[in-house]
């Protein structure tokens, strides 16, 4: 819940106490790099999440390696590149397949269900979202609100806006039992938008109003932005 500019230099801190540990200082580095996007330091955050992970596979951290993506894919979504975040998405659900893991697959299967949407690829989309749903476990609040609100968003462009708000509220109330206001931000970003699909405009700007407040109570001024265009472009001008 810290805004961003309290949140990274919490991190600058840590990056200074630790250093010469590497493995602290990987994981370190890939939380400040999703804070440094949120400000829209999209070189900053590339290196740094790269760095992350080159350093996590030297390590011989596999695991770890394969658990960049959580913030790698946001990063690449927040700069508006779902290609660029399928690819970093996409190769640590297959290397967490191999490994067998479940709990992080999870996760990272509905962000990558998210990429794919933001593709149009619908289909797709909505078969990631059975995977997550699968494998993750009921207490996983981050799993069970991500895979509905993207599965919300499919379904409703498949012409079922009724049930697609339905799912999106579902996730929105899963993640407003939490302190994370960036991931209760994105998640009445979806609300917007399935609702606006099914035609109710008033509810779906104040969704939107919402999303960008708590964009702003985080400092995301990347998403706080794009919220409030939203919303000022559904002002019909003077």
């Amino acid at each position: 819940p810290d805004p961003v500019p309290e949140a990274a230099a919490r991190c600058d801190d840590l990056l200074r106490q630790t250093r010469g540990d590497r493995k602290a200082d990987a994981l370190i580095m890939c939380a400040l790099a999703h804070l440094e996007a949120m400000q829209g330091r999209f070189d900053r955050a590339r290196d740094l999440y790269r760095r992350s992970r080159g350093s996590f596979e030297e390590l011989g951290w596999k695991l770890e390696a394969a658990l960049t993506s959580i913030d790698s894919g946001p990063i690449e979504l927040l700069a508006a590149d779902p290609v660029a975040a399928e690819r970093e998405l996409r190769q640590d659900v297959e290397a967490l397949e191999r490994m067998g893991e479940r709990n992080y697959r999870s996760t990272t299967a509905a962000y990558l269900a998210e990429a794919v949407y933001r593709q149009g690829r619908y289909d797709e989309a909505l078969a990631l979202t059975k995977v997550s749903e699968e494998i993750g476990a009921d207490e996983d609040v981050t799993t069970q609100y991500a895979w509905r609100c993207v599965r919300g968003k499919v379904v409703a462009r498949q012409g079922r806006p009724g049930e697609g708000v339905a799912l999106v509220r579902q996730g929105v109330a899963l993640i407003e039992r939490t302190d994370a206001l960036d991931m209760q931000g994105s998640a009445l970003l979806d609300l917007g938008e399935v609702l606006h699909l099914a035609g109710e405009e008033a509810e779906a700007a104040t969704a939107i109003e919402e999303a960008a407040k708590h964009f702003e109570a985080k400092g995301n001024t990347v998403s706080a932005a794009l919220a409030r265009g939203l919303l000022a472009a559904a002002i019909p001008a003077p």
